[in-house]
């Protein structure tokens, strides 16, 4: 049989269930340092928060004591007997330790050297007997007087689409009016609809703008802030346009220019249409030089080029991923020429044979020309040459 015990001037927070076991602790009390009151309860609570013992304060051998006299803290062990129910303390659970303190109607909670929360374990049942290692009614227990983080405003009301931003505790006015030192405070970023969180750096959804409803909480190291909800508009931006394949071939015979347009491509853009732009990467590569948006092969290449290319909406930052573009130069044959021509002797009678000689440059490197040779005589043998005052000589070279 279990039963709730409720003494005159207990707190609420300090209300719990009498078992058929448990252990007794013993200890001095401060309240950050100075003796508390013999107004003040102690009170002890297991890992999920349960009350598992409480007991108002005495004043014994010149000081003010718990677990002594006529404060006797028992922490409860849990009754094994309603397992649906969690009364008390179990073997290898820990507890935490809080002061009450009747003046201000205010809770404490117990920290270390470091002003940090203490748990406690070695709960033992003892039959109403002091537990071993909280047997010493004079060692020194701390406590500090906490209460609540509390959010009043943040700073932070807009941010630009697909961005990224990190929330400091600069952004946020608030308070906690206790005597625990802020230096531990910690901000919680929550999550919510239309963006994500990474530890204290937010991320709206992509492409998404408009208003989103972030959450916040404060945590002090030994209680934290109701949740905190502000409106932040998030600002749209331009999403630059993006190159997705290369629709058909683009070709340019050798020797000859093009003008790379945005119909060669498939261009995606979510938040503009058509037209765009293709800017030129680079002016110049390799084997290809650009002015403006026409490309010119280099001389005497054939073959396929690589032309890094990105597309452009005309509004800011609207210049898009490099795509690399291929563009394919179709060989065009180069003729054969004559590169010089010279004629022996140089002052001719009219019983001189004449000596006809003559250079041939091909572009392409081919040793595989036919020359033809024509006097100009009208009508006249292609293959001789006929005396006349004046004459001309035309050698026509092909492959």
């Amino acid at each position: 049989m279990c039963t709730v015990t409720i003494l005159l001037g207990q707190p609420d927070a300090f209300k719990y269930v009498v078992t058929n076991t448990g252990g007794v602790v013993q200890g001095t009390p401060r309240f950050n340092a100075p003796m508390v009151s013999p107004d003040d309860w102690i009170g002890a609570f297991d890992p999920q928060g349960n009350c598992v013992g409480a007991a108002q304060l005495v004043n014994v051998a010149d000081d003010v004591r718990f677990g002594v006299a006529a404060s006797n803290f028992v922490l409860f062990g849990d009754d094994l007997t309603t397992s649906d129910i969690d009364e008390g303390m179990n073997i290898n659970e820990n507890f935490t330790l809080k002061l009450w303190d009747a003046s201000r109607d205010a809770i404490l909670v117990q920290v270390d050297s470091a002003g940090k929360p203490l748990t406690h374990s070695g709960w033992s049942s003892t039959n109403f007997t002091p537990i071993n290692g909280y047997n010493d009614p004079y060692a020194i227990f701390n406590f500090l007087f906490n209460t609540d983080p509390v959010i009043v405003e943040c700073s932070v009301t807009e941010l630009n689409e697909d961005g990224s931003y990190e929330f400091r505790l600069g952004d946020f006015k608030y308070s906690d009016n206790d005597s625990i030192s802020n230096d531990n405070m910690e901000l919680i970023v929550m999550t919510g609809d239309n963006y994500t969180v990474n530890g204290s750096f937010l991320m709206p959804d992509g492409d998404y703008f408009g208003l989103i409803k972030a959450s916040f909480q404060l945590d002090d190291g030994f209680s934290s802030s109701a949740v905190f909800n502000t409106d932040i508009n998030i600002l749209a931006v331009n999403d630059p346009p993006v190159i997705v394949k290369q629709d058909s071939t683009i070709s340019v015979n050798e020797g000859s220019s093009i003008v790379i347009e945005p119909v060669f491509y498939t261009i995606v853009d979510i938040d503009s249409e058509a037209p765009f732009e293709i800017k030129i990467l680079s002016l110049s590569g390799e084997n290809y030089t650009f002015s403006g948006d026409t490309l010119f092969p280099g001389s005497s290449f054939f073959g396929e080029l690589t032309v890094p290319i990105r597309p452009d909406d005309g509004q800011k930052e609207g210049l898009g991923p490099v795509f690399l573009s291929k563009v394919q130069v179709i060989e065009v044959n180069d003729p054969p020429q004559v590169t010089s021509v010279a004629l022996a002797p140089s002052i001719i009678s009219a019983t001189d044979t004449l000596s006809l000689s003559y250079d041939v440059s091909d572009p392409e490197g081919s040793p595989d020309t036919t020359v033809y040779i024509s006097s100009g005589n009208p009508g006249g043998d292609t293959d001789a040459f006929f005396f006349s005052r004046h004459f001309c000589v035309h050698i026509l070279v092909q492959k």
